[in-house]
Formats: C-alpha cells, structure tokens, sequence
C-alpha cells in the first residue's frame, strides 16, 4: 500500500469519527464564546480589569470615561482602592479635580494611577487613554484658533491623507483565540494517541510494518493524516471564532500556519506519549502534563516580562512563544524553522525503533 493510499485511507478513517472532529472544532469556540460572554466587555480591556476614579469637576472626565467604556467608575477614593487591594482590579486610575481645568487651560491633564504589582498587563489601555487625553487636548487647540467651533467639526475641517498602514504588531487581546485553540489541540491530540494505541493493540500495525512498507513510511503516513484533520477542524474553528465573535484577526494567513505547524507538535507529542506507554490513561496524562508545563513557562514569560529574565528565556523553548511570536509580528523566519525542529524532535523520539512498537505486546 502506498504512503498516498495510507494518508487517504487514514484521513477518511478518522474525517468519519464524528465524535472527534466534534471535539476538535466545537469545544474551542464554546471556550471562547464563554469568555467573551461571561467576561465584562465594559470594564474589563484585554489586558487586565481597570476601574477609574472620577474626581473631575467638569466635562472630559466623564467624556473620557464614555469613550473608553470604563464599567466601573468611584467618587471615591478610598473605595477604589480597598477594592484594589482586593484583587478587583489590575489598576485603577484617578482623574484629579483639576482633570478638565488643565485640558481647557492647554496643560495635559495628570492622571494617576494604582497598581498591586508593576507591569505592563494595562498597556493596552493605558495607551488608548493617551490617545483619548491627546484627542481632548487638539480639539481645545483647534477651537481656541476658531479652526472650528466645536468638536462636530473636527472631520470637516482636518484633511486626511489617506495610506495604507501595516501594523507591526497584533495586540495581545487578538491572541487569545488562536492561543486557545492551540492550547486545546495539544490537549485533543490525545485522541490521536488512543487511536495509535488501539492501533497497535489490535495488531493492525504489526500487519502493516510486516509488508514491505518503510516502517517511517507508515508512521509517517499516519501522522500527516492526523495533523490533516486536526489543522482542518482547528481552522475551521478559528475560521467560526472570527465570523461570530468578531475578534477581528488581522493575521489570518499566519494563524493558520501556525495552527498547522503546532498540530504537528501536537500530533507529534501524542505518538511519543503513545510510545512510552501502552495505556492511554498514562499517555494522556503525559501529554497533559507536558502542554501544562509549556504554557506555564509561556505565561511566566510574558507575564513578568522585563521583571524575570530567566522566565524570559525559558519560554522560548516553548512553541507557544515561536507561534504567538510569529503570529504577533507577521514574522516567518526563525519561527517556522524552530517550530518545525521542535516537532521533528517529538516526532523522533515517538517513532524510535517503530517495528518494536507495533509488534511488542
């Protein structure tokens, strides 16, 4: 039988287990359809939940907040702060008496802000609001040299030069999605284990590596067939995530390559669990374990960047650095090459004397 024969045969084997592909393509967008539910989109940004102080006597501090959709808002102080401390919050923020009078007198506002830990999980917002705070302050300009007469007219009489503008970078916000979707193929690569191992139990492997098959040539084969299908309800997942919940990707093309390249990890460490052992229970748990203890180090990483430079070089042996980074920055090489190199790796160390793996009781 040939490697394309087996690749079909496999790919229309396991395209029919309804229950699998169910998993595979349903259970990443009830995930996401949760969080985006339950998650307060009001006074929640992506990077953290934010409430703000309002202690301003005229108009922009309530503008602003509008603007920004600030949810949770105080008069006061103390409040805000004890809630903080409770782990409301990420931060709060606190727009002074004087917010307004310093906008109206050409001086930029002062804005302060409460903070548990540093960081830059408030980045995100933290620069709308410098956008927000910038847009205040040229309208005043503006009406002050009678260039307009109020905000209405800011569009009518600023010219805009029309350009195309690449973005450099994606906002972490735009990640979760795929992040969560290849957090979850790694976790359901373990049905591809199970089926390795009824495989191999039902002595259907040892027929096949007895025939002059390359015993790579068979291992091979059924491992692109199982990246195949997985890559494909992934996609489609993904493909479903953006039409109904709007997260607006702006990197498709990049997202499913690396999909792809990730389910070849996947797939990848399913076979080398299924290798160490032939009980499915334990091949599950180390697949399990292993996923847990790569996107801890991820999540270390990028948490405390710039705070713990040990956790910053840890999670670039995981591929959910090489995936969110390429995905991030539009970016191909290295990321590709070292994701593709961390599969092989897998890869190897789960088809190690193959014969031996099909034929051992």
């Amino acid at each position: 039988m040939s490697f394309i024969m087996v690749l079909l045969a496999n790919c229309k084997r396991y395209f029919k287990n309804n229950k699998n592909i169910v998993f595979m393509f349903f259970v990443p967008i009830l995930l996401t359809g949760f969080v985006y539910f339950t998650g307060d989109n009001k006074s929640e940004t992506s990077n953290g939940k934010i409430a703000v102080i309002n202690l301003d006597r005229g108009a922009y501090g309530n503008k602003l907040i509008k603007e920004l959709k600030i949810g949770k808002t105080y008069k006061n102080k103390i409040e805000a702060l004890e809630d903080l401390k409770n782990n409301k919050y990420t931060a709060v923020y606190e727009l002074p008496a004087d917010f307004s009078k310093s906008a109206n007198e050409k001086l930029k506002p002062v804005v302060n802000v409460y903070k548990l830990q540093a960081g830059n999980i408030n980045n995100e917002f933290e620069n709308r609001l410098k956008n927000s705070i910038k847009e205040i302050m040229k309208v005043n300009v503006l009406e002050e040299s009678n260039i307009i007469k109020d905000e209405s007219e800011i569009e009518k009489n600023i010219i805009h030069i029309d350009y195309k503008k690449t973005d450099k970078s994606i906002g972490e916000d735009k990640l979760f999605p795929v992040l969560n979707i290849m957090y979850l193929m790694i976790i359901n690569s373990t049905l591809f284990g199970k089926d390795l191992i009824s495989l191999k139990k039902e002595k259907i492997l040892e027929r096949v590596s007895s025939t002059a098959n390359n015993e790579y040539s068979i291992l091979g084969s059924i491992y692109l067939s199982m990246v195949i299908v997985q890559s494909a309800a992934s996609i489609g997942s993904l493909f479903v995530i953006n039409l109904v919940f709007k997260y607006g990707f702006q990197s498709f093309a990049f997202e499913v390559l690396n999909i792809i390249l990730i389910s070849m990890i996947s797939i990848a460490t399913a076979i080398m669990a299924s290798r160490m052992s032939e009980q499915f229970q334990m091949g599950a748990l180390i697949v399990v374990l292993i996923n847990l203890l790569m996107l801890t180090i991820y999540f270390i990483g990028i948490s405390e960047k710039g705070k713990f430079p040990l956790g910053e070089i840890l999670m670039k042996i995981t591929p959910f650095y090489w995936a969110m980074d390429s995905i991030k920055n539009f970016r191909i090489f290295p990321n590709t090459i070292i994701l593709i190199l961390i599969a092989l790796a897998f890869f190897t160390a789960g088809s190690v004397k193959y014969s031996a793996i099909a034929k051992s009781e």
